[in-house]
């Protein structure tokens, strides 16, 4: 149905796209390009428009020897590639920067096979659309804490900030336009905002308390951030304006410590909190440990995790998963994800902390001292093929995607 370039699958105005697709029985348009510089012959053909300006992705995920390339333009024969490919000697991803309001088309179609009659391979494919987030993380390979980001493949590692005080905690909004952080270059912790490439930085919370560990909310319009200035660690939102107004709320009045937030929020602006509360166990004592607390819009709360300390959660982009980390008795710490049906696995992942789920939702990032000093890997969503992604002789941690 999409062989024509006249006749494209439109994706949504949304931040990311995944669909499934076939090229076969496709074929190619007279004045078409060689995608790829391949003849190729079995394309088929997908429209974006970005509501937002950002780097940008289409990959195809799963097919045979499948091509993509994506264009401006208005018609087949008057077309022009943009982009670049990351990986050399591959043709299934490229790498783009997405301008707002820009229409984009992207061809996918099948690489000429080698044998004695050369065809364009045809069959199912998976394809990707949409923004490339940024993995921001700390650093101390300049001496003190800085934030930086890489790409997903850990390349391109970029640093932010440059400041004698110490900055941490990175967060990204939706968008990847600005990141939130906290740092204590005005005397104490406080939380800023900077745009991504590290200009204009600018202090978001003013109080004699510490504030730390920012969260965007899901449309990037508010910052969940722990705040100790009532006398005890609880949860505030500041709004950045808009429908969030400028305001500071508090958010969590338990007894207990309330640490490190995550929130979700459905395109209704319903929203999901998930944070980790200390709780009492023996009053006469205040002994207790913490858990994973789940804060429904109906005002339901869901305590969970496991028999061990349950820290850092963070959310799927969908709102379905979180994955957080265990610290047994010894200061030991595993990975683990847990579910809406109340579900906790572990992933097998030991000296695991500061996980976040990738917005395709297929990969995790993590700090880890697996390598002798903290490091940041990437996973599976099951655990699985862990590799070192920041690859440095000096300490890296707080990874959020």
């Amino acid at each position: 149905a999409n062989d024509a370039f006249s006749n494209p699958v439109q994706l949504n105005a949304e931040l990311y796209h995944e669909v499934d697709g076939v090229n076969i029985g496709a074929t190619k348009e007279p004045n078409e390009p060689n995608h790829c510089s391949d003849p190729g012959g079995a394309s088929v053909w997908y429209r974006w428009t970005s509501f937002v300006s950002g780097k940008a992705v289409a990959q195809v995920t799963q097919g045979v020897r499948k091509c993509v390339a994506v264009y401006v333009g208005a018609s087949v024969g008057a077309l022009t590639p943009i982009g670049a490919y990351p990986y050399r000697d591959v043709d299934d991803t490229v790498w783009f920067d997405a301008a707002a309001n820009t229409t984009y088309y992207i061809a996918v179609d099948g690489l000429l096979s080698e044998d004695p009659f050369p065809r364009p391979n045809v069959s199912a494919f998976r394809l990707r659309v949409g923004l490339r987030k940024q993995i921001a993380f700390t650093s101390l390979r300049d001496g003190n804490y800085e934030i930086y980001t890489m790409e997903a493949d850990g390349s391109s590692q970029r640093r932010l900030t440059n400041h004698p005080a110490s900055d941490r905690e990175p967060a990204s909004d939706p968008f990847d336009a600005s990141i939130a952080f906290t740092s204590n270059r005005d005397g104490n912790n406080e939380i800023y905002l900077m745009k991504s490439d590290g200009t204009n930085v600018r202090r978001i919370t003013s109080d004699p308390a510490n504030d730390h560990s920012p969260v965007f909310t899901s449309d990037g319009g508010a910052i969940l951030f722990v705040s100790d200035r009532d006398g005890n660690p609880e949860l505030y939102l500041v709004g950045l304006g808009g429908f969030w107004g400028t305001g500071t709320q508090r958010l969590t009045t338990y007894l207990g410590d309330d640490l490190d937030p995550a929130i979700v929020m459905l395109p209704s602006r319903i929203s999901t909190i998930a944070h980790s509360a200390f709780r009492i166990l023996d009053p006469q004592t205040g002994a207790g440990d913490y858990d994973l607390v789940v804060q429904l819009e109906s005002g339901q709360e869901i305590w969970t995790g496991t028999s061990a300390e349950d820290r850092q959660p963070s959310w799927s982009r969908d709102g379905q998963n979180l994955v957080f980390t265990a610290i047994d008795t010894q200061g030991f710490e595993t990975l683990w994800a847990w579910d809406l049906v109340g579900r906790a696995r572990s992933l097998g992942i030991a000296q695991g902390s500061h996980a976040s789920w990738s917005p395709w939702q297929d990969e995790i990032v993590f700090a880890t001292t697996r390598t002798g000093n903290g490091q940041i890997f990437k996973m599976k969503a099951d655990g699985s093929g862990a590799t070192n992604l920041s690859n440095n002789t000096a300490w890296d941690g707080e990874p959020r995607w």
